[in-house]
């Protein structure tokens, strides 16, 4: 989620601070590689431009997600102060640079861009990555596709309070779940995680990045999932 599909094109290399982790016991720090897929879209002739994993990367203080298209021409990242609970998005495509920055008083402003989706609890679990994850359901007003199936996790030490995305109703850590918006559904499914040091400058805000709103930062990825993300 995180959220957004800009959250849709929400990199990979991990950068660490040491070179041998073979002794690194913390599991309070370290990354997640998911799986992306888009499995309702068959026909697209852009389908080998869009995203094929998101990196996710967590330590004590910050939680940062990357997500890129087929040679970067997309690039989306989150980063978020689980302390001061800011959400900060990094949205580029070729040479144009956006950013958006909010406090969690404020995420109303960019989820009250898409609908409210109406989550159910289940008694369905599944193992993921080697952690047990209980499953909810989540449906949006007038969709037509599926329920989209939720697996959260309480077993990992990096947060279950998910403020910050489109779920926040859940009470558990995303290892499982999906993105729908601009008529696209993107899922995502933690394949490893691993725990190891992770640079301290992963975790900064990168430079050179225009400031937008809520809204015009909609606005701007609309703009880019229209030109090259329409199916075809």
């Amino acid at each position: 989620m995180i959220y957004r599909i800009l959250s849709l094109i929400s990199c990979f290399a991990i950068i660490t601070s040491c070179g041998d982790n073979r002794f690194f016991s913390s599991e309070s720090e370290g990354s997640i590689i998911y799986d992306v897929s888009f499995p309702y879209e068959q026909n697209s002739l852009m389908l080998e431009l869009y995203p094929k994993e998101m990196l996710f990367e967590f330590n004590n203080d910050f939680l940062r997600g990357s997500l890129k298209s087929t040679w970067g021409v997309i690039t989306t990242d989150l980063l978020i102060n689980k302390d001061q609970k800011t959400y900060e998005q990094f949205f580029k495509s070729f040479g144009d640079k956006y950013s958006l920055a909010l406090k969690s008083d404020n995420m109303k402003d960019l989820f009250s861009l898409t609908p409210e989706a109406k989550i159910t609890p289940t008694d369905d679990t599944l193992t993921i990555a080697g952690y047990l994850c209980h499953k909810s359901l989540a449906v949006f007003p007038g969709d037509t596709l599926p329920p989209i199936e939720l697996y959260f996790t309480k077993e990992l030490d990096i947060t279950r309070d998910n403020w910050w995305n489109k779920y926040y109703q859940i009470d558990g850590f995303l290892l499982g779940y999906e993105v729908e918006q601009y008529g696209k559904r993107m899922k995502l499914r933690a394949r490893e995680i691993t725990f190891q040091p992770i640079a301290p400058d992963r975790f900064v805000a990168p430079e050179g990045y225009t400031a937008l709103n809520a809204l015009d930062m909609d606005k701007q990825i609309k703009k880019v999932v229209e030109e090259f993300m329409v199916s075809k």
